[in-house]
């Protein structure tokens, strides 16, 4: 029975080698791995606009620190609960500890006034055994439906932005990215899709996972002039027509 293609992009098996710490987080990680857990409790809260790279980063984060002989515990948002709910009220944490959520949102965005206290329990359990907490997160701390306690608990680790990587990083991170959705883009190719794309791994990723949905459909995106059209479509540069 004949299917039509559903307009969904796969999931991208992330790994810690595949991330570059571009301008727009290098700032993050040079504080995240330099200044975390290092005898004193550290609270971090990375702000990134959908598609900026959280979770990749989030994995990149993990890696780094068990190089660096810390303790990282990669969790989603949605484990945050479980994870907090098994620790108990009496959690220790061992020094060199680094608490490490991406997708906070799903936690923070669900968090009930009558709840808040579990959450403050676990910084102040961290605070107490000099560990770290970084969220990742796609909201703002002040968009959150939070009560002042957990509010006052993150407004130390506020003021972390990816933003966009540099014009020189753009050929490196499109060439990447793009091998990773095993997509194969030819220099000149990936040099077309610069002039033609904005400066922001939002971009760069709307763009190739656009390329990835109509190559799997069928659809030609070899010609400069099919990947003009799919690029300017997707940036809503063209009426689709």
């Amino acid at each position: 029975m004949y299917q039509l293609p559903l307009n969904i992009t796969p999931r991208i098996p992330y790994t810690p080698d595949g991330f570059i710490i571009h301008e727009g987080v290098k700032t993050i990680c040079d504080y995240c791995l330099n200044k975390t857990a290092i005898d004193s409790f550290r609270i971090c809260v990375i702000y990134g606009e959908h598609l900026s790279g959280k979770t990749h980063l989030s994995i990149k984060l993990n890696d780094e620190f068990a190089k660096k002989g810390a303790t990282p515990r990669l969790m989603d948002g949605i484990s945050l609960d479980d994870f907090i709910m098994e620790q108990g009220l009496g959690a220790e944490y061992s020094n060199g500890t680094v608490i490490i959520i991406d997708n906070a949102d799903s936690y923070l965005a669900n968090l009930a006034p009558d709840r808040s206290g579990e959450f403050v329990n676990m910084v102040e359990a961290l605070r107490r055994s000099k560990a770290a907490l970084i969220l990742l997160t796609g909201k703002q701390v002040s968009e959150f439906p939070i009560d002042a306690h957990v509010r006052s608990r993150l407004r130390p680790g506020e003021g972390f932005f990816i933003s966009n990587p540099n014009e020189q990083e753009m050929y490196c991170l499109i060439d990447t990215i793009s091998k990773q959705r095993g997509i194969k883009l030819t220099p000149k190719k990936i040099n077309f899709i610069i002039k033609r794309i904005g400066r922001s791994i939002p971009s760069i990723v709307s763009a190739l996972n656009t390329l990835l949905q109509k190559s799997k459909a069928g659809e030609d995106i070899d010609s400069f002039e099919a990947l003009n059209y799919v690029i300017s479509k997707q940036q809503g540069t063209i009426d689709p027509a």
